[in-house]
């Protein structure tokens, strides 16, 4: 066996350690574990539930970009070796930027191809934006990261934020706005991530685009429910309402 098949071998293996996690996790089979992006050394996980009320199409869109992200990632570990001091994805040392500008290219294409109305967008703050179907949205209770960071790597801490905002002229769709950052704040078992989730209203009634802001609520404790911690309002301003969700970063490490 060379060593370039044991590589795969091993990212296979890896690479199905975090369906086996997440389908124990939340109780659901391999088939409907999607793992969806894998950058910065962490992989983000779009539980979605596959029923009457989601669109097919989305299903798919999914499906076909998770396959299109991991071959990307198996070409791009043969390709680059960089120095140690970088974030570990699947089993190469890469820059977490660079990989982040590709990862959204190819979402950029297929966001494309699956909607005009699709959109990404990112700047030195790295944005992320996406309209998915509305009733999908509400099948994604979480997006789920799972670290993979090296030992000496552990002096950053990652904040994500969501904003889910109604969209006046397509009641059925919505935003879903995800930000990242890195600090310099290190992260230990002991400490909690913390994720905001500002809810933006409507001009419109937002009971009549995404059930009120008591759905947005809802989503936000079903967030908390799925992994453990807690969440607590922490202001209500003119564009909506801002959670501070903190999750146990014990949560959010996964085993190497």
């Amino acid at each position: 066996m060379t060593n370039e098949d044991s590589i795969e071998n091993d990212t296979d293996e890896q690479e199905q350690s975090w369906r086996n996690q997440i389908s124990g996790l939340y109780g659901i089979s391999d088939e409907l574990t999607l793992p969806f992006v894998t950058i910065l050394g962490y992989c983000n996980i779009l539980d979605l539930s596959v029923d009457d009320g989601v669109e097919r199409d989305c299903v798919r869109l999914i499906r076909e970009k998770t396959r299109i992200q991991l071959e990307y990632l198996r070409n791009y570990r043969q390709l680059r070796r960089i120095e140690t001091g970088k974030f570990r994805v699947l089993n190469s040392v890469v820059d977490p930027l660079e990989l982040l500008s590709d990862s959204l290219m190819i979402i950029q294409r297929d966001f494309d191809r699956y909607s005009p109305n699709a959109d990404i967008e990112y700047d030195e703050t790295v944005r992320c934006q996406v309209m998915i179907d509305r009733f999908a949205a509400r099948q994604i209770f979480t997006i789920l990261h799972l670290y993979t960071i090296e030992q000496s790597c552990n002096q950053f801490k990652v904040r994500t934020s969501l904003r889910i905002r109604p969209l006046p002229s397509e009641v059925d769709r919505v935003h879903i706005d995800s930000r990242f950052a890195l600090d310099g704040i290190g992260m230990s078992p002991e400490k909690v991530a913390l994720f905001q989730l500002p809810i933006e209203r409507s001009p419109v009634s937002t009971s009549d685009c995404f059930g009120g802001s008591d759905q947005a609520l809802l989503l936000c404790r079903r967030l908390v429910d799925l992994l453990g911690g807690s969440i607590r309002l922490t202001s209500e301003i003119s564009q909506g309402f801002r959670f501070e969700v903190r999750i146990p970063c014990s949560i959010l490490r996964a085993e190497s």
